[in-house]
């Protein structure tokens, strides 16, 4: 049976024989920080690139439950102003409905025509090269397009109330308040439901 070297690294973990100055195994095995590092067993392009397409998925999922938590807000805005206005308040409202869904929607879009550049956090490491999106484009313009359609019935839940129930509007504030509050807490599950279908 052959000796050991006296001065030789034996790795813990598949028990292979490493020189003396071996900063790690062949398996992967950090001898400094004692640990299996996956980015020596792993493609480095590999881990960039799934590292640029989680970042991107949790940046959609915080956009899309900010927009609905903003649609709420603005719906509240709309109705509370409404008991001492008009027609007039409720399509200002809508109008800035509108222009602030469509900000937030092009702002948490991503671009899948953009060109990577190397060095930029999240992103992978191929230069020249195009990198996908995560999912279906048509899936997520389907999200975008029913993110909108829940702002446009927001809206008009909104003039139903202003038209049908002002009576009571007017009467109790409390009852309105809770009206608003279900209408705001609806548009955030339905958007939320939109981004992540499957939780």
């Amino acid at each position: 049976m052959a000796s050991q070297p006296v001065n030789a690294k034996k790795c813990p973990r598949c028990k292979l024989i490493n020189p003396e100055t071996a900063l790690r195994c062949d398996c992967g095995y950090d001898f400094f920080s004692g640990r299996v590092k996956a980015s020596y067993i792993t493609d480095p392009k590999f881990l960039q690139e799934v590292a640029a397409q989680k970042s991107d998925k949790q940046r959609q999922r915080v956009g899309f439950t900010l927009l609905g938590l903003m649609i709420g807000f603005f719906g509240l805005v709309i109705l509370s102003i409404s008991i001492i206005g008009g027609i007039v308040t409720i399509l200002a409202g809508a109008g800035i409905v509108f222009l602030a869904t469509r900000s937030a929607v092009r702002e948490n879009k991503f671009e899948g025509d953009e060109r990577i550049e190397p060095g930029k956090p999240g992103q992978g490491p191929m230069h020249g090269e195009w990198l996908k999106p995560s999912g279906d484009y048509a899936f997520e313009f389907g999200k975008q397009m029913m993110s909108i359609i829940v702002m446009l019935v927001t809206v008009v839940i909104v003039a139903a109330v202003r038209v049908f129930f002002r009576e009571y509007v007017s009467t109790d504030l409390f009852l309105f308040l809770a009206i608003v509050a279900g209408l705001a807490f609806l548009t955030w599950w339905v958007v939320k439901k939109i981004n992540n279908p499957r939780e």
